[in-house]
């Protein structure tokens, strides 16, 4: 998919934004109707700056009134980290060719209202935070001067929605489905012993994914909200690959596809929760199996470096730029509506509670390839 073009960054002057504001203050129920909107609304002029907003932005934005929001532009007014990357502001960086709010304000401004989903990282004193906005723009004139009313309501719900009908449901009914199949198998009085043997195994492996499905979906709330508990203890590094590994032995990712540890990995005690750091590994090892064509091989290994273990896994592929600018966001997903939620619970799991990092390369020459980084102590 193509990068949206970046608009010009230039901006109205004071005088201008003056001239402006007082063009809407002379349609006194504009200000009244964005007051009773549910959403947060804002109106900007061409150059994408604020000239009226409506309580529920003034609140969200912890201001005391419009004149502190005034000229600004809505990524700077959001809090997004990304308005802050570059002097000029929002809508100037690479990760603003895929910022939803955008897209939907410059398609407005050329006479089409548009609907998107801007997904942010809200820049905070207490670290980066993800916030999804249902995005709605639409051109309007008044006093013969062009502008764009855009309203934005929070869409972690409607999200959230998505996850469990689209994708954590499904997967309950369909590993629920796979094991009534291999408990009927399984009490075939014909059946030989070496078949209920695999049935036995696969109905373990299909209980232990169902059991970790729902546990995930109750973990990836209390790891935002920082209630998520942390049991450290001594573990090799082999033994959270050969452990991450053996989890797909039996998964329908996996199928007809080879995980193979590399034989130069290095093993050291780590001082971390292995079941947390299993987590990560298993969440980018899926996406990983996700993007191999079928008769392909994804390779994990670690590697030691400045006190650190680095943990990695490798697939063939690039991905598109589009893709890699949005990878960690939550909710992102190229496999349809909800999904999207396995590279940010990894990042999330690492950076939050166990004191690392996750990050990854990809090329055309190298392929892809996600590293988390943990201390060893």
């Amino acid at each position: 998919m193509p990068l949206f073009p970046l608009p010009p960054s230039q901006r109205a002057g004071a005088g201008d934004l003056d001239a402006q504001a007082r063009i809407l203050d002379a349609v006194p129920a504009l200000r009244r109707i964005l007051d009773a909107l549910p959403t947060m609304a804002m109106v900007l002029n061409r150059q994408r700056q604020l000239v009226l907003a409506n309580h529920r932005l003034i609140e969200f934005a912890s201001t005391t009134g419009i004149d502190d929001l005034c000229g600004f532009r809505p990524g700077e007014i959001l809090h997004c980290g990304h308005a802050l990357d570059s002097p000029e502001g929002c809508g100037s960086t690479e990760h603003c060719t895929v910022c939803g709010a955008l897209q939907a304000i410059v398609t407005a401004q050329f006479g089409l209202a548009q609907n998107q989903l801007c997904r942010l990282q809200l820049r905070t004193p207490s670290g980066d935070q993800p916030l999804e906005l249902d995005i709605s723009a639409s051109p309007i004139e008044i006093g013969g001067e062009q502008f764009t009313i855009v309203c934005a309501s929070d869409a972690a719900g409607r999200l959230e929605r998505e996850r469990l009908e689209h994708s954590a449901v499904p997967q309950a009914v369909e590993l629920a489905l796979e094991m009534e199949i291999l408990a009927t198998s399984i009490a075939s009085p014909g059946a030989p012993p070496e078949a209920r043997e695999r049935a036995t195994e696969h109905m373990a492996a299909a209980s232990r994914r169902i059991a970790t499905l729902m546990r995930e979906h109750a973990e990836l709330a209390s790891a935002e909200t920082g209630g998520l508990s942390v049991a450290r203890r001594s573990v090799s590094a082999l033994e959270i690959l050969r452990d991450t590994a053996r989890e797909f032995e039996y998964h329908p990712a996996a199928a007809g596809r080879r995980i193979r540890i590399a034989s130069d990995a290095p093993d050291a005690t780590l001082d971390t929760d292995p079941a947390l750091a299993r987590h990560a590994m298993e969440k980018i090892v899926l996406n990983a199996l996700e993007a191999t064509a079928p008769g392909g091989v994804v390779e994990v290994g670690c590697r030691l470096a400045a006190g650190r273990m680095e943990f990695w896994v490798r697939n063939d592929g690039q991905m598109p730029r589009d893709v890699q600018l949005q990878v960690f966001q939550r909710a992102f997903s190229t496999k349809g509506r909800g999904r999207g939620y396995g590279t940010y619970f990894a990042k999330l799991i690492a950076a939050r509670y166990l004191n690392g990092t996750l990050s990854f390369r990809s090329t055309a020459e190298e392929g892809t390839t996600f590293c988390v980084s943990l201390p060893l102590t």
